[in-house]
Order: C-alpha cells, then sequence, then structure tokens
C-alpha cells in the first residue's frame, strides 16, 4: 500500500542550481583537458598557503594540514597532536557519517552530554544537544572548512542533529588539546575540522558512481565528480541514501547536493564557491514506552523494554503482589521483540531536517611573502521533530476507549529553524630572518560565527468548521483555546506504520471536530515590552537564542637553525562572545565573555623522523545553552588549559608516521544536561516545572592520559592505521539539591479534593470515562474524590506516583480528573510550582527525599573508554591470479566506560551506596572483503564490509540514577553493541 504522502517543506532552490551545474559539468567532460602549460617565471608565487594538496588516494596517512594554523604545514613539525581521516580510510571502512567515524575508529574519542535517559541510544534515535568527546570533554565545535559549525551553533550535525553524511568531505581532522586560535569555545578536549571535497585545478574528468545495501534494506547511491583545467575547477556529489536499521520502520531517507566551482582570477587569486544541502526525513525509535495503568495488573508504569529484558510480557506473567496471573495477559498478543518493541509510534515519532550552506572564499598571492584569504559562509537549518507515544494502553485501561491493545497521543511538535553567518579574514607573512638561520610564517586574522535559533512549540487546537481557531472567554488558559484531546488508535493487529497524520500536517479532523496545527505560546504584537520581548501571550516552549562569537588571533611558526631542526609555535587570540536568550515565560537571559587565549608549542627534530614536541593552549567556552540548573543558577563560561608532551615519528619515505601524546586537560564550568537527576528535583507536574529549574548543571572536570596514532603504507598496496588510548578524567565538582512539589491542587481539611471555590469534585468509582472525568453528585456511583482514594493501589483513581519525586503519574486516571476546569467553580489544580516537598498532599508508599545528589567530585568522568584501541589494515594483491582482491578489516576493544552513577540503595541514609554504571566491555571483529577490476579508464570495486563478525552484543537492564534496581517502574533495557551487519559496495570509478 501506498504510504500518506507526508507535510513536508519543499526543498530550496540550490537543488536546482546544483542540478544544473552538474549537467554543466558532465557536458563538459567530454571535452578533453588540456594539461596547462609551464608556468612563468611570474607565475611562481602562486603557490597558495591556505590550500592543502590533495592526499594519496590509496593512503591512510596525511602529510600536511591547515586546519590548526591556517597556513598549509607538514603535520610532523606542528606541536600538536590531530588524527586525520582520508578518503582512501571511509571508503575502506564504508563510513557514511563524520560522528560513527570518529566515535568508532579515535580510540580517545566518545560521546558527551551523556544522560541517562539517552544511554543505550541507537541509530534511529532522537537524541538532541549531543556532542562527540575529546579527552573527556565536549566538542562544541565541529567546523567545516575551519569557517563555520556543522549544523547549528549548539545542537551539532548538518544532516539531522547528531548526524553529519560525509558524501560531501574528501578528509576529517580531530584536532586534540584546547585549539582557541582558530576555533573560538572549541572545548579543553579538542576540535573536529571536516574538510569538503575541494575543487582543483589541472584534473582531467573523474569520479566514481557507488551503490551500497545492507541486509536491512538500506540504499544508498552517490556520485562524485571532478575537473579542472588551468583556470576554472569544479566538483560535484549527490548523495540519494534510504538507511534502515534491525529495528521495523526505524530508519532515516537523505538525499543531498553538493557543488564547487573554483575560478583563478587576475592578480594571483582563486575564488571558490560552494553550495550544499541535505534533506532528512526520519522515522524514530519510541523507546522508553511504558505500560498503562492496570487493575490486576502489576506490570503497570514499567517501560515495556524492562519487561521484554525480563520475559514479562506474555500471558504466564505472575503480579508480583498477588501471586496469581497478571490481569492485563499478553502484552499485544505476545508479538513484541527487539525487533519491533521502539517500532510503536510509527511516524508519530519522526523528523525532518534541512539544511542548505553557501560559502565563498578569496585567496591571494601578493607576492612570495605575503598572502591573503577571505572567507564568508551562509547556513540555514530548518529542524522539526515530535517524540511520539509513550505510554501502551491495554484493552481493560479504563481511559482507553478501543477495547484493543492502543496508543495515545496528542501529537506535540517543535520546530527549530536556526541559521549562521561565518566570516574570516587571514593574513600570512612568510619570511626569512637572521640571514636565513630562520624561517618564519606569521599569520594575524580575525572571524566571526554569529548564530540564531529559534525553538517553538506547535500542537493542534479545536478549529471552526472554516479552520479558524476557536477562543472562548471561559477558558483561562492557552488563550482561550482548547488542546486536541488524547486520540487512541488500536495496534493489535500489528505495528500501524501512518498513525494519525504527518510531521507537520496543517489539520486534522478527529470525531466530528477539527483542529489545526498553531503555536502553544502564541506571539501578541500589543505584550511586546522589555520585560517580555516576545510578545509572549501563553506557555509553552517559544524561545529565541542569538550567540555572536567574534576575535582576532595571531600566530608564528618559526622553524629555527640552518638544519630547521627546531620548530616554534606562539599564537594569542582576543575572543568576544555574546549570548542571549529569550523564552517563556517570558525571560532574557545575557552572557557576555571576553578572553586572551593562548597556545605555545615546540618540538625539535633529534634525528630525521624522530621529533619530540610539548603544547600548552587554553580556550573559554561560552555556555552551550543558557538554561539554569535545577536551582535556578545560570551557566557560567567555561575555561579549558591543556599540556601536552610527546613525540612525532616518520621514516624518510613517510610509509610509516605516527604520534605519542601524554597530555593532561582542566576544564571549569563544563556545562552538562542530566535530564533524569533535574525530573527527580524538578519533575514536570501537572501544574507543569518550576520555571526557575533546569537540566543543565556546571560541573569542572579534569583528564590526563596518554594517546598513540600510526599509520603506515609498508607498500603501495597495504595499509594500515593504528590508535590506542589511555584515559583517567575525573569530575571535580559536588551537586546536590532539595527537590520541589508541582502537582498541588485544591483540598479541604477533610482530605476531599476541591474545585478553586471549595466545590466537591465528584468521579466515578464504576468505570472512569476520559471524556467525562468528573461527574455530578447525584449521578450513578458518585463519590467525592479524596486524597484517601489518591493513596490506595486498589482505586481506580490511585495516584501511581513517580519515584522519588512523588509526582502523579501523568497516565494515571486522577491526573486527567485533576486537569479538569469548570466554568462555574474554577480550577482543581492551583497552578502552583517549585513548593517545598514538604507541601506534598499524596504519601507515596516510598520515602520522598529531601536532598538529592547529582553528582560527587572523584566520580569518573562519563562516556569514553578508559582503555581502548582500533587497528584498521587492507591488503590488496597486486599481481597473479589473485590480482585485485582486497582482504583485511578492523579491530578493535574498549574496557571501562562509565555512563552514569546511581545510588543502589536509593536514598536510604542509612545505606549510602554510589556505584558507577559501566557499559559492557567489548571486543569487535569487522572484516572487509573486496574486489577491483579496471577496464580500460574504468575501475569497477565491490567490497563487503562485515561489522561485529562474531556478533557479540549485549541487552542489559540500566538502574536509575535516583533508585538504583529498587524501583522497578524506573527500570530500562538496552542493547549495547549492535548485530552483526553485511555492507556491500559497489563502485565504479573514472
Amino acid at each position: 500500500m501506498k504510504p500518506p504522502t507526508p507535510s513536508v517543506r519543499p526543498h530550496g532552490s540550490s537543488l536546482f542550481l546544483l542540478a544544473a551545474l552538474a549537467g554543466a559539468v558532465l557536458a563538459r567532460a567530454q571535452v578533453p583537458v588540456t594539461p596547462p602549460p609551464p608556468a612563468p617565471a611570474s607565475d611562481v608565487i602562486e603557490l597558495n598557503p591556505f590550500t592543502v594538496s590533495t592526499d594519496r588516494d590509496d593512503s591512510y596517512g596525511a602529510l600536511n594540514s591547515n586546519s590548526v594554523t591556517r597556513f598549509n604545514v607538514e603535520l610532523s613539525k606542528l606541536p600538536v597532536s590531530a588524527d586525520i581521516y582520508t578518503q582512501a580510510f571511509m571508503n575502506d571502512v564504508g563510513a557514511t557519517t563524520i560522528e560513527d567515524m570518529v566515535q568508532g575508529y579515535s580510540a580517545g574519542v566518545g560521546v558527551a552530554a551523556v544522560d541517562a535517559a539517552n544511554v543505550g541510544a541507537q541509530r534511529g534515535d532522537h537524541v538532541a544537544h549531543n556532542y562527540t568527546q575529546i579527552r573527556g570533554f565536549d566538542t562544541s565545535a565541529m567546523q567545516r572548512d575551519s569557517l563555520m559549525p556543522v549544523g547549528p551553533l549548539f545542537n551539532p550535525g548538518s544532516t539531522a542533529p547528531g548526524v553529519t553524511s560525509n558524501f560531501d568531505v574528501e578528509r576529517v581532522e580531530v584536532i586534540m588539546g584546547p585549539q582557541s586560535l582558530l576555533y573560538s569555545a572549541g572545548g579543553p578536549g579538542g576540535v573536529i575540522n571536516v574538510v569538503s571535497k575541494m575543487a582543483r585545478f589541472g584534473i582531467a574528468p573523474s569520479g566514481s558512481l557507488q551503490y551500497r545495501i545492507d541486509q536491512y534494506g538500506s540504499k544508498e547511491g552517490q556520485l562524485d565528480f571532478k575537473e579542472g583545467n588551468h583556470n576554472v575547477g569544479v566538483r560535484v556529489a549527490l548523495l540519494d541514501s534510504d538507511d534502515a536499521t534491525r529495528r521495523v520502520n526505524v530508519g532515516y531517507k537523505v538525499n543531498g547536493a553538493y557543488g564547487q566551482l573554483l575560478f583563478r582570477l587576475p592578480f594571483h587569486t582563486t575564488m571558490r564557491v560552494s553550495v550544499d544541502q541535505t534533506n532528512e526525513h526520519a522515522t524514530l525509535g519510541t523507546s522508553g514506552v511504558a505500560l498503562s495503568s492496570v487493575t490486576g495488573d502489576s506490570r503497570a508504569g514499567d517501560n515495556l523494554s524492562y519487561l521484554l529484558a525480563n520475559g514479562q510480557l506474555g500471558a504466564n506473567s505472575v503480579n508480583a503482589t498477588t501471586g496469581a496471573p497478571n490481569s492485563a495477559g499478553a502484552i499485544r498478543g505476545g508479538f513484541l521483540n527487539w525487533g519491533n518493541l521502539d517500532s510503536l509510534g510509527g511516524w508519530l515519532a519522526s523528523e525532518y531536517t534541512k539544511t542548505t550552506t553557501e560559502t565563498v572564499a578569496f585567496d591571494t598571492v601578493l607576492n612570495e611573502h605575503l598572502s591573503w584569504e577571505i572567507a564568508a559562509g551562509y547556513s540555514t537549518s530548518d529542524y522539526a521533530f515530535r517524540s511520539g507515544p509513550n505510554t501502551l494502553y491495554a484493552p481493560k485501561n479504563s481511559t482507553n476507549p478501543t477495547g484493543d491493545w492502543a496508543l495515545g497521543s496528542s501529537p506535540s511538535e517543535t520546530d527549530e529553524p536556526a541559521h549562521t553567518k561565518g566570516l574570516r579574514l587571514s593574513i600570512v607573512d612568510t619570511a626569512d630572518l637572521f640571514n636565513g638561520r630562520a624561517h618564519s610564517q606569521t599569520i594575524l586574522g580575525a572571524d566571526f560565527v554569529g548564530s540564531r535559533a529559534h525553538s517553538i512549540a506547535y500542537s493542534y487546537w479545536l478549529a471552526d468548521s472554516s479552520f479558524h481557531p476557536v477562543y472562548s472567554a471561559a477558558i483561562k488558559t492557552n488563550d482561550g483555546r482548547t488542546k486536541m484531546p488524547t486520540i487512541y488508535y488500536p495496534i493489535g493487529n500489528g505495528i500501524v506504520r501512518y498513525p494519525l497524520f504527518a510531521l507537520g500536517a496543517r489539520s486534522y479532523t478527529y470525531d466530528g471536530s477539527n483542529y489545526i496545527r498553531m503555536t502553544s505560546n502564541e506571539v501578541n504584537p500589543a505584550l511586546i515590552s522589555p520585560a517580555n520581548p516576545l510578545g509572549l501571550s501563553g506557555s509553552g516552549l517559544n524561545e529565541y537564542n542569538v550567540v555572536n562569537n567574534k576575535g582576532v588571533f595571531a600566530t608564528n611558526m618559526t622553524q629555527w637553525g640552518d638544519d630547521r631542526k627546531l620548530t616554534t609555535l606562539v599564537g594569542l587570540r582576543a575572543n568576544d562572545s555574546f549570548d542571549s536568550l529569550i523564552y517563556s515565560p517570558p525571560v532574557y537571559r545575557v552572557a557576555h565573555i571576553r578572553s586572551l587565549d593562548f597556545d605555545l608549542g615546540a618540538n625539535y627534530a633529534l634525528r630525521p623522523g624522530l621529533a619530540p614536541y610539548f603544547s600548552i593552549s587554553d580556550s573559554v567556552t561560552p555556555p552551550q545553552v543558557m538554561f539554569p540548573d535545577p536551582a535556578g543558577n545560570l551557566p557560567k563560561a567555561g575555561r579549558g588549559l591543556g599540556e601536552e608532551i610527546g613525540v612525532k615519528f616518520h621514516n624518510a619515505a613517510n610509509t610509516v608516521s605516527g604520534s605519542l601524546a601524554l597530555y593532561h586537560s582542566h576544564g571549569t564550568n563544563e556545562e552538562f544536561n542530566n535530564s533524569t537527576i533535574s525530573s527527580a528535583i524538578n519533575p514536570s507536574g501537572l501544574n507543569g516545572s518550576w520555571s526557575g529549574g533546569g537540566a543543565y548543571f556546571d560541573l569542572d572536570r579534569s583528564t590526563k592520559g596518554a594517546e598513540l596514532t600510526l599509520t603506515a603504507d609498508p607498500v603501495s598496496n597495504w595499509r594500515i592505521r593504528f590508535s590506542a588510548s589511555y584515559q583517567d578524567g575525573t569530575i571535580a565538582t559536588d551537586k546536590s539539591y532539595a527537590p520541589v512539589y508541582n502537582d498541588q491542587f485544591y483540598e479541604n481539611s477533610s482530605g476531599q479534593v476541591t474545585y478553586k471555590d471549595g466545590t466537591l469534585v465528584y468521579v466515578n468509582t464504576q468505570a472512569f470515562s476520559s471524556k467525562t472525568p468528573v461527574v455530578s453528585s447525584g449521578s450513578a456511583g458518585a463519590q467525592a474524590l479524596t486524597v484517601g482514594m489518591m493513596n490506595d493501589p486498589t482505586s481506580l483513581y490511585y495516584a501511581n506516583p513517580v519515584n522519588p519525586s512523588g509526582a502523579i503519574r501523568s497516565s494515571s486516571a486522577v491526573a486527567t480528573v485533576l486537569k479538569s476546569t469548570s466554568s462555574v467553580h474554577g480550577a482543581i489544580l492551583t497552578g502552583a510550582t517549585g513548593l517545598p516537598i514538604s507541601a506534598m498532599q499524596i504519601t507515596p508508599s516510598f520515602g520522598v527525599p529531601r536532598e538529592i545528589v547529582a553528582f560527587r567530585a572523584g566520580d569518573r568522568t562519563l562516556g569514553t573508554p578508559k582503555y581502548r584501541f582500533v587497528f584498521t589494515n587492507l591488503y590488496t594483491v597486486p599481481d597473479g591470479w589473485a590480482k585485485g582482491l582486497k582482504i583485511g578489516g578492523s579491530l578493535s576493544a574498549s574496557c571501562s566506560t562509565v555512563n552514569y552513577y546511581y545510588l543502589a540503595n536509593g536514598f536510604d541514609s542509612a545505606k549510602p551506596a554510589r556505584e558507577p554504571f559501566f557499559s559492557p566491555n567489548s571486543i569487535m571483529v569487522d572484516p572487509i572483503i573486496g574486489y577491483e577490476r579496471r577496464f580500460r579508464r574504468f575501475t569497477w570495486t565491490t567490497q563487503l564490509n562485515i561489522t561485529n563478525l562474531f556478533n557479540h552484543y549485549s541487552v542489559l537492564v540500566m538502574p536509575s540514577q535516583s533508585t538504583g534496581y529498587s524501583s522497578v517502574a524506573n527500570l530500562n533495557a538496552a542493547f549495547f553493541g549492535q548485530p552483526r551487519r553485511f555492507l556491500w559496495t559497489n563502485t565504479i570509478s573514472f
């Protein structure tokens, strides 16, 4: 059956421009390229210090880089360690995204912003504000061509959040340590620079067509084309990808187009113009779905993943309290498994991302000493998502009208449009000093990156027959609008891939009523004032973020002596950062940070191919987001200081090269997100969350360690890469908070629930209906609602409180009752948030803590293995009957990765125990088998990449940070490692 057409935004005109460009290039490719004539003497100075020549197509080694200093320099002479991935390496390992490649093959890299809610996240899950981690620190700056952030400034990923396709990339450089000269706000651990596919002069028409598939149904096609004569160069890359996963219906669809034109202009000037666009649609996994409240079923409120991991989904599961069979029987007929458990939401859990980037750069060689470059870029990103339903309703659930297993949803969506501008000016002076005893390169530069990002929540609101919103003076919230109720749809007969309506749909009709998509927090121009700059009139996410980073920098690299054995690098950067956030309820926050950062280093060639080095550097990192911690404390600017000593080595032929580094880094005020702990401190209650509190914490962290990187080409048809690391990092900050109460309702002295005017609230004790949650006092089964009923697990109106916060569970029937409002008597909820926990009105069966520990000094840093190595090699048979056969692969091991800390005994102060939760140690074997054959000017290559050959993975039950394993409702389970995967790639090169 043909699926419904998604409601998506149109592709931009840049794609049409690139299509025309590709057509012109392919037509031009039919004309033979005449090699450029020998350069006249006056052209000798046109060697551009900003341009890195292409690496060998058959090598993992990179000899030079301009990503550290902006002038082209040999890596072996830089007192900085870097991990560089060439095009050959990306092809060999079958890399499709930069994040997966760097996290998978750089030994000192992990995943940052680790939140216990996201531990166990897999491809296809929504994890925003997720940063690659280097040396135990977040890399808030992931740059493209040393100019602009890849994707939105604080939600990196140009294809989607946390995802950057490499179809338009020719190499990736991971630069270790605080690198502030070119990368303002880079962080203490390092930065990642992505080098776009470059057009070059003097290139005959060449390129490749590639197609790859896997056993899950993924399909990807790529075109890469390049050509250049003496005056014009062109590069085009196209992508069409359907990336499936092992989970049913979960995956991405991406199409992309990239083009770059290179022109030789008068006055020894070159100009590069690039346009890049990707469009991504994804159906996301709906992990964390819990079973609804069901009388007589002890599994109610438990996560389905935990129940599956413990074999409790079937009809033979037993009530933990009574010993009788659970009343709901086999959950969803017993057909849930690890392949479809996270697929329940269908396209109600989905995202859309469109990113367009345009850049232009002018490089001029003024004379043999002086060169300059000016580059500018503009990027737009439109990201929209919704997270899908989080409760599976049993047929016996009192709020479920379908009589079948069902999901319920009132879809809410978030749009996050953003745009970024970048500008950089660099001037390089090259000179021989002291009668030629020193060769010096000095760079002066200035740069600016400005970002504007908007996060807007949307819901669906009642409309009239003409689809105009209905406003009522009787409704005191949401600007008088009525939100779409929860819609239940059955899934007893199978997974529903396209339930209800598509992401971004303008309207929907349900049960005879029309609903339209509108912002949850509307803008009213009449309310605009200094205290309310956006004119926000209600509640709900509607925030605007402005970030400006600008700076000036100066760097000098000098090679000393007649033999040039000593190289020194000195740099300073003056940085000015402005960060502001306007959001609802009307709040205007500003951080303005000025800093002076430095880099200092040197290496010395003890003998040819052996050079010890040292470096020390620092950088200031503005807050990633302007959100407070749970106590309302605003984030502060972070500062990173790093020291490194090591040795670089290579042989005379440069077929073996590498570095060994020992380092120490310290970061202050590192911003860290932890929604699990923050929701225990400041839960999303029936009245909302306390507006002064957030989910971000400032921490001080320190790491020390060692890294070894080696690339080798013993012979031209054998390439090797080895990376190993040891990292010991600790948290240096104690953080603990008093929790708050956000569920307050009106109650009389007898423990009866009332409306605002004191009138009693009546409910039907015989049956509950979500359409009529409250009843009149004279109706059948009517009884005044009491706090005692909310404390009784056998009552229809049991609050089923969340452990440890004590918050009334939002999926309970009583939560629906308490949210009701009478046009005569008023609301039942007081609307108050941030009350002391002593104000709690219900009495949970567990003890609600008076203090919650978030972090302890001495805890290990999170997300990066303590020990890790990755070894990759590929050999191609050069001659004989097996000529063209490729065989090799990768061997990797990771040990001792702490994901988070948990309280093994909950908040029992008599038995305190703070324990680390580790990822399983892993050893992975990933073979590569291939064959290549040349047919005149065409080469056909077929290659099979097998990931996790021995199919080693684990499914672990994960303890709650706040209650350990003691509260079953807080437990979850997830995959660590993924099953064996076969990726088959066929490439035609020409």
